[in-house]
């Protein structure tokens, strides 16, 4: 009876002690921890298994504070199933929270972070994976404070609405205390770094110490007053038994010559501005799989050679943060919401010489400094409607951003409230420079409700402004008497002196040079011709030179591009160069006296030979010069020792009298270039 007795009681206490458990929270799924409901009382969790969770584990305020604790035994809790919205632990005032050797994956985004904090908590041996905003948000009061201890963030995003918004790794704000000791950040993007501190927030504060990295991260390390004390790189383990070092390259371009995805972030070596100096000279049409992030950190610039960039369906290609120029090329073809190009962070953006066509969207300067240099943008479009007033199909312009607009087209732009929105209400500034032209733009071309838009331009650009590669429709090949340059109506052109004239002709045909001399009657007459291929097989040196020796086309090392003719009347070379391949902006013009481009005897511009024969396929006239005066009539079917070479003519030994040859007119054998 006695032992009957003591068993009721030790029931009755067991049921009790239940009851007191299912009243802090709801009841624990198999792998020991609920899936999801509200948490009103002090509680420890102990993982037996991996969990799923379905829903937010909500700790609500109660009259005393409690502590929540989750051993997590090496487990993982897995939320990410649940919809956006949606953090996986949300805290109230008063409540601490203490995670132990857990992997938490997913949670957040909206308001909310993956952990999203509102008192204490204590975090050891834990990594946060593939996290929608936010991982770590503390909301404290002035009496809250957080340890992190051995953490691992990878894999996350956080809020993109403005250079200020929250961090993606961890965010300190409204008086937390934050303490991070041993910590791995990697691959994380958005937000206005990856650790920081919200800068409205002056009384919160963040501290990091012991071993840190930070790799792949966009748009830049830290933001706001963080104390970094961090002593180096970490190795070994880290986080929930995640590896500190993880090997991962660089994104290496494509075939076309630009990365299709990744970030660019490297530390490095420019001693003038301390950042990382990438180019990308392209050389093919590219197609972006994924976004191209560009860190605070690099100092990219893309040479289009006017190529054309162009996206996979739902792709955003470029987001930017660094300092980044984009010249010479046609984005086209976004089907997302922007092309580019966030410009964040105050680092400067130039676009230059570039065409925006047929694009789901605008160029969005966020919080950015931008340049439009010369830029055609049309038949973009958005689906914001008219009654969005801040919505603009070609630029628009967000926060702190500042826009100069400079040389430009908007032609053909729908949707939205017009092809240019302003920007907000005493935020930021756009600025109208010198020639801009506006035409058939839906249902306006600017709109500018508060005011933040300046027009200084000079009026609409004159026909033909714009590089070679923005005219369209295409202009058909032209006839070798083309008009001349102060003829209006021909097509794009830019004139060398008064005896020549260089011709560009994009889209729609291979990208190509086109060199015409102008005769006394002002009349052209062609020269010779280079393709972008042409200028891609040549590392440096001598592309072409005309059969006359009065025109000669040479790319540097850096691929810049030389073109130059004469001489003219004076006795002097007139020399052009265009940046980064043939439909570079033209950087620099010069002359030179005393020299001509085959020399005193017609070798120079050529290109050496070394085992090369000549054999002609008829007789032929040997010539003293390309296209110069006749040495000899040399017989059929001899074979010659070759020594030199331009695009057209080679130089050959005939019983010890050398002279040149018509390359059409003979048969090369050997290497001959």
């Amino acid at each position: 009876m006695q032992r009957l007795y003591l068993f009721c009681i030790a029931l009755l206490a067991c049921i009790a002690a239940s009851n007191v458990a299912l009243a802090q929270g709801p009841t624990p799924a198999a792998c020991g921890l609920p899936k999801q409901g509200t948490i009103n009382g002090q509680v420890t969790y102990t993982l037996t298994a991996n969990c799923t969770q379905t829903g937010t584990l909500d700790m609500a305020t109660a009259a005393n504070a409690y502590t929540v604790t989750i051993q997590g035994e090496g487990f993982q809790i897995d939320a990410s199933a649940l919809t956006r919205q949606n953090a996986l632990i949300e805290t109230a005032p008063a409540v601490t929270l203490v995670i132990a050797n857990a992997t938490l994956i997913g949670g957040g985004e909206g308001g909310k972070g993956a952990l999203h904090l509102g008192y204490s908590a204590t975090l050891t041996n834990v990594t946060l994976r593939n996290t929608y905003r936010t991982a770590v948000v503390g909301t404290s009061g002035s009496s809250g404070s957080y340890t992190l201890t051995n953490i691992l963030v990878e894999n996350g995003s956080g809020r993109y609405n403005e250079y200020r918004d929250a961090a993606s790794a961890v965010v300190s704000r409204a008086g937390a205390s934050f303490t991070i000791e041993n910590m791995v950040v990697r691959d994380m993007v958005l937000g206005n770094a990856a650790v920081g501190i919200e800068p409205w927030n002056s009384n919160s504060s963040l501290t990091v110490k012991g071993c840190f990295t930070a790799e792949r991260i966009y748009p830049q390390v830290f933001y706001g007053n963080v104390t970094d004390n961090s002593t180096g790189p970490c190795t070994g383990t880290i986080g929930n038994g995640g590896q500190a070092v993880k090997v991962v390259p660089e994104p290496t371009p494509a075939a076309c010559g630009l990365p299709a995805r990744g970030i660019l972030e490297k530390p490095f070596t420019d001693k003038s501005s301390g950042k990382r100096k990438y180019v990308f000279n392209l050389r093919g049409n590219c197609q972006q799989t994924g976004a191209l992030l560009i860190s605070q950190s690099a100092n990219v610039t893309i040479n289009g050679n006017g190529r054309t960039i162009r996206p996979k369906a739902n792709v955003q290609p470029f987001f930017t943060a660094g300092t980044t120029t984009i010249r010479n090329a046609i984005l086209s073809g976004s089907s997302d919401r922007y092309f580019i190009l966030r410009a964040h962070l105050r680092e400067p953006l130039l676009i230059q010489n570039t065409v925006f066509r047929g694009n789901k969207g605008p160029v969005y300067v966020f919080d950015g400094r931008a340049t439009l240099d010369n830029v055609l943008f049309e038949y973009n479009s958005t689906s914001y409607g008219a009654n969005n007033a801040w919505a603009g199909s070609a630029i628009m312009q967000w926060g702190l951003g500042e826009t100069t607009i400079r040389d430009s087209q908007f032609i053909n732009n729908s949707g939205g409230a017009a092809a240019i929105f302003g920007g907000q209400a005493n935020k930021g500034k756009t600025t109208l420079e010198g020639c801009v032209t506006f035409s058939a733009n839906s249902p306006k071309d600017i709109n500018d409700p508060y005011s933040v838009l300046t027009d200084n331009s000079t009026g609409e650009c004159a026909l033909y402004a714009l590089p070679a590669i923005v005219q369209w429709p295409p202009q058909p090949d032209q006839p070798a008497n083309i008009y001349p340059p102060e003829v209006p109506g021909g097509p794009c052109v830019h004139p060398i002196g008064a005896i020549a004239c260089v011709y560009r002709l994009l889209p729609g045909y291979p990208t190509r040079l086109q060199v015409y001399g102008i005769n006394s009657q002002s009349q052209g007459f062609h020269q010779l011709t280079v393709f972008q291929r042409d200028v891609d097989a040549v590392a440096e040196g001598t592309v072409a030179l005309s059969a006359d020796c009065r025109a000669r086309v040479q790319v540097a090392r850096n691929r810049d591009v030389t073109v130059s003719v004469g001489p003219n009347a004076e006795g002097k070379l007139l020399h052009v160069v265009y940046e980064g391949g043939l439909h570079g902006g033209l950087i620099d013009n010069f002359s030179t006296l005393g020299e001509t481009l085959c020399g005193g005897n017609g070798d120079s511009g050529s290109l050496a030979l070394q085992n090369c024969m000549a054999r002609t396929n008829y007789m032929l006239n040997l010539r003293e010069t390309p296209g110069g005066e006749i040495l000899q009539l040399l017989p059929y079917d001899v074979t010659l020792t070759a020594f030199q070479r331009t695009a057209e003519w080679i130089k050959v030994d005939y019983h010890g009298l050398r002279g040149w040859l018509s390359i059409p007119h003979v048969t090369l054998l050997g290497n001959c270039g």
